[in-house]
């Protein structure tokens, strides 16, 4: 355990200390930013929209956007590096090397997006209240969870499929929408809400926005958020497999 938990670290590290992309900007700083902004100045006199819970769900689409283009490309990169063959022929923890970089990855989003948030909302002068910090900050911590094991999975299923970029490209905006992270699912159709249930970062707003608000939590926010995020790491866990095989066994993996 000690052995895998220098190796997640180590890994972690370099991931901070090389990845550098402007995409990250984008998706953290400016997309962020400008979603918020068209959606606080297109409110009309009678509009519903909560400034708090708006706030709270773009800064889970700046996260999730960065888990799709960042994380998930990690292996990508090591790849077009063309280092992805010898660290996964290496005797330590090919599991540990690879959830240090998507942590790292998942970590290195968030400071960009929660910041971003934070000051677009001071400057329109509505701040996002905190009613409950502690169950605030639970809630974060399980968000950056689920989204860093999320990243696993999309990271094994990249390097997997010539598609990546067609599959990033596709999965990105609709999850914005079906996912419940803006458009709260009561507003679509009902056969779409199981879509949003799937979702894991869809809890993690409701869990967000409660905590902010100070209101009662959804009985089955944590659960659901636990259980779909488990569906994530065991799918990871498969993919993974199928990854250390085609270099180990059948070394097929460049062809992909």
């Amino acid at each position: 355990m000690t052995a895998a938990l220098r190796v997640f670290f180590a890994s972690a590290v370099v991931q901070l200390r090389t990845q550098r992309s402007l995409v990250l900007v984008i998706i953290g700083i400016v997309q962020p930013a400008v979603f918020l902004a068209v959606t606080l100045l297109a409110r009309g006199p009678a509009s519903q929209v909560q400034p708090a819970a708006l706030a709270l769900g773009i800064c889970v689409v700046g996260l999730w956007g960065a888990t799709i283009w960042q994380t998930g490309f990690v292996l990508r990169g090591e790849q077009s590096e063309g280092t992805l063959a010898p660290v996964l022929s290496r005797p330590a923890s090919l599991g540990a090397v690879l959830a240090g970089k998507a942590a790292a990855s998942t970590i290195r989003s968030a400071l960009f997006v929660v910041p971003t948030i934070v000051v677009a909302m001071l400057v329109s002068r509505e701040p996002v209240p905190v009613k409950d910090p502690l169950a605030l900050v639970a809630a974060a911590l399980a968000v950056l969870v689920s989204a860093a094991v999320f990243g696993l999975l999309v990271s094994c299923l990249f390097v997997l499929t010539r598609a990546a970029y067609r599959i990033a490209e596709a999965a990105a905006y609709p999850v914005f929408i079906l996912g419940g992270l803006v458009v709260p699912p009561s507003l679509l159709p009902d056969w779409l809400h199981p879509i949003s249930w799937i979702v894991s970062l869809h809890w993690g707003a409701e869990l967000l926005r409660a905590a902010a608000a100070g209101t009662a939590v959804p009985a089955n926010a944590w659960p659901m958020l636990a259980a779909t995020t488990a569906a994530y790491g065991v799918l990871a866990a498969w993919l993974f497999e199928r990854m250390v095989n085609r270099v180990r066994r059948d070394g097929t993996l460049e062809l992909y």
